[in-house]
């Protein structure tokens, strides 16, 4: 398995696919801001369902 928290693992496939966090919070139906949360790890990892951010 890949080592990294899931944000970690998420920034690192998009980056190897070219994809901007724009591009890629648009094909997955979240905004840019909610992807930028998952991906920096210092913050933590908001809730996956975004009823409870």
């Amino acid at each position: 398995m890949a080592s990294g928290s899931l944000g970690e693992r998420i920034a690192a496939y998009r980056r190897r696919r070219g994809l901007s966090q724009a591009a890629l919070a648009g094909l997955i139906g979240r905004s840019e801001s909610w992807l930028s949360q998952v991906e920096r790890p210092i913050t933590g990892e908001p809730s996956l369902c975004g009823c409870c951010a």
